[in-house]
């Protein structure tokens, strides 16, 4: 492949997955602070509380799709990395980090919502 052919490098699996926690990890936060603090009058948030499980439910689907935004834009920059730098694109890598950053954004999404509607 070349010059720019990364294979050779055995620490580049574990300084690319370590990103991709990093990653994950600061899009979590990002959820998670997006879904504890409300920003707006004492007012609108007695509404929110009067349509509980309407504005709950909207709420978690709205900053879910915030963290699955960020999560698809991780997951394109591995795909160029490794269509770029790699011999291969593993599909397998791709889809665990679509997975187990999916189910741990909507979980912090969902326990956000959960403390901001309980607090």
């Amino acid at each position: 492949m070349g010059f720019f052919c990364f294979k050779t490098y055995p620490l580049n699996t574990g300084i690319l997955k370590s990103f991709n926690v990093f990653c994950v990890i600061g899009i979590c936060l990002i959820t998670a602070f997006c879904s504890v603090f409300y920003i707006g009058s004492v007012d609108q948030y007695k509404i929110l509380i009067d349509q509980l499980p309407y504005s709950f439910v909207f709420r978690v689907m709205g900053v879910s799709a915030i963290g699955l935004a960020a999560l698809a834009i991780l997951i394109t920059v591995n795909f160029l990395f490794d269509k770029v730098f790699m011999e291969k694109v593993d599909t397998l890598a791709l889809r665990q980090l679509a997975y187990f950053g999916s189910f741990f954004i909507i979980l912090i999404a969902f326990a956000g919502c959960l403390l901001f509607f309980l607090g």
